[in-house]
């Protein structure tokens, strides 16, 4: 890659990061939402919040797992994978 190039895909994401979604401070006084999908390699999770009824981003969290972190069953393992993601944060 050239400089410009490398300079135009610098400034596509600058951009990118300032367009919404923009992730939003939480609120703690509003109610959280929190959005899940799991599989047997990989999960992901969005917390967000209604603002002027919208649903914004407050923060999100992806990860994909070794054999050690794999558990059957969609439900319980979307909810154990959550809970263990965003008690990091």
């Amino acid at each position: 890659m050239s400089g410009g190039s490398q300079q135009k895909a610098f400034e596509l994401l600058k951009q990118a990061t300032l367009q919404p979604p923009v992730l939003k401070m939480a609120d703690f006084d509003k109610p959280f939402i929190v959005q899940t999908d799991a599989s047997g390699v990989a999960l992901s999770a969005v917390l967000s919040q209604m603002v002027d009824g919208v649903r914004q981003p407050i923060a999100y969290a992806s990860r994909t797992l070794c054999m050690e972190n794999y558990i059957e069953g969609t439900i319980f393992g979307e909810s154990y994978r959550v809970y263990n993601e965003w008690r990091l944060i």
